[in-house]
């Protein structure tokens, strides 16, 4: 698009939806021109400028390419720097600053336009003399926190409106660049049908690659996260929430110790195998956890994104946490959209979570009956293999972690699988929950079905 608008002559005006993904879709114009510096004359090399109200807005790395109109003392010059410029990004939002009121552009792109609500979808066109909107309305709609807008039709975009109305306009495409097989299979039967086809036959097997030669003390679900065919791997922790009590669930609301834990323990091990941070990111639908989980990996210098604002996002490895961990609280509606973290992926996508929850959410249901069929889940049975890894927080609200600081279950727990045992028999039958330490069917108490001794609990 760069090296056709500069023969062409033509002014482009790019929008997204936001900063990040701007940012984003940017570094990835600049890795493009890098690598094909030596086909390109200084004639052919495209500029472009970063529109924006203020520099703070962007990535430092990028602030170089910005402008702002507080930079120009007359229109004359405003005007004489877009005569010389050929590529304008900015942001939907942006469409009153004084660079789209005083020239017309060729050619305007809405990226993610599925994404845009339908007024903030309008703005961009009336600023040039043709369109062109791209988006994927299958996974990506606005998100409208107003419940009563959402269902007047405001959660419905502009982009997928037209789509549906003249089909015959739109270009669908079917062939994808970024993901191996199995990551692509997995998208293709939760929104795509089937549609999505490889393009490359490199990508479709593309692997992640580890340093063997580094000898690690490794838990027995990092050993086969990192097996090759381990393309898709969802971290099931049922049976470490079933060894919690209902309270202790409830306090942690929309945090949750376990998976951070667990997220910590893969991204150590990861970066000590030879991959780098930035083949790798962090994806969660909430804030605590985001915060959560960052203040953990403060010392790997890693971030943890947020799933409103991932477009644009590429890593070889996307680790995602669910966070619903509540047996009895209403499904959480951010929890329908993980999904959409999926094809973030290229190389090895990582889902840590409760199976029993997610089968509860469409379309995360068609998602859970997928990777049960093909086996692509991990049981996790025993917190305490983990337990270096857990937030220092986290004591105030898992107990077997502070036994010494007034825990008022100390010595009620079973000491190899966390269960918290009781301390009559009749709290023991009350509470029975069945989950599996290896393999084994257990009670709530910890011991195997056939082996519980009740007169332990008289």
């Amino acid at each position: 698009m760069l090296v056709l608008a500069r023969k062409l002559k033509l002014k482009v005006l790019v929008m997204g939806v936001n900063n990040m993904h701007l940012d984003n879709l940017i570094f990835r114009v600049l890795e493009l021109q890098e690598q094909f510096k030596d086909k390109l004359t200084e004639d052919e090399r495209s500029r472009f400028v970063r529109v924006c109200s203020t520099s703070s807005q962007i990535h430092p790395k990028l602030r170089q390419y910005s402008s702002t109109c507080l930079s120009f003392d007359s229109l004359q010059h405003l005007h004489d720097f877009i005569q010389g410029t050929d590529i304008f990004f900015s942001t939907a939002m942006s469409i009153f600053n004084t660079f789209f009121g005083c020239f017309k552009f060729d050619m305007c792109i809405l990226d993610e336009a599925s994404l845009c609500v339908e007024p903030l979808s309008i703005g961009p066109f009336l600023m040039a003399e043709k369109a062109v909107m791209v988006g994927d309305y299958y996974i990506l709609n606005p998100q409208v926190k107003n419940s009563d807008a959402e269902k007047r039709g405001l959660g419905i975009s502009l982009f997928r409106k037209l789509c549906e109305k003249y089909p015959y306009d739109v270009v669908i495409l079917k062939k994808q660049y970024r993901m191996n097989d199995h990551i692509c299979s997995l998208t293709n039967v939760i929104a795509y049908k089937g549609l999505i086809k490889h393009a490359l036959q490199e990508r479709q097997e593309a692997t992640l690659q580890f340093n063997n030669d580094i000898h690690l003390n490794e838990f027995p679900f990092i050993k086969e996260i990192k097996q090759h065919e381990r393309k898709v791997v969802f971290i099931n922790t049922d049976n470490l929430l079933n060894k919690a009590l209902q309270k202790q669930l409830n306090a942690m609301k929309s945090r949750n110790f376990y998976e951070s834990a667990i997220i910590f323990a893969i991204v150590e091990n990861f970066l000590h195998s030879g991959l780098s941070r930035k083949q790798m990111a962090i994806v969660t639908p909430f804030v605590d956890q985001q915060a959560l989980i960052q203040r953990q990996l403060t010392q790997f210098k890693m971030k943890a994104h947020l799933l409103d604002k991932i477009q644009g996002l590429q890593k070889d490895v996307i680790i995602v946490s669910c966070v619903q961990h509540n047996r009895k609280q209403a499904i959480l509606k951010d929890i329908k959209r993980l999904y959409l973290s999926f094809p973030r992926a290229s190389k090895k996508l990582i889902i840590v979570g409760s199976i029993n929850n997610l089968t509860k959410v469409q379309p995360m249901d068609q998602f859970v009956q997928y990777i049960k069929k093909k086996s692509w889940y991990i049981d996790i049975n025993n917190a305490l293999q983990i337990k270096k890894y857990f937030a220092p927080e986290a004591s105030k609200f898992l107990s077997f972690l502070a036994p010494n600081k007034g825990d008022t279950l100390q010595g009620l727990r079973h000491p190899s699988t966390c269960a918290y045992l009781g301390t009559t028999k009749k709290f023991a039958d009350e509470n029975k929950i069945v989950y599996h330490i290896d393999g084994v069917a257990t009670t709530h108490t910890g011991m195997p079905k056939a082996q519980v001794n009740s007169s332990s609990l008289q």
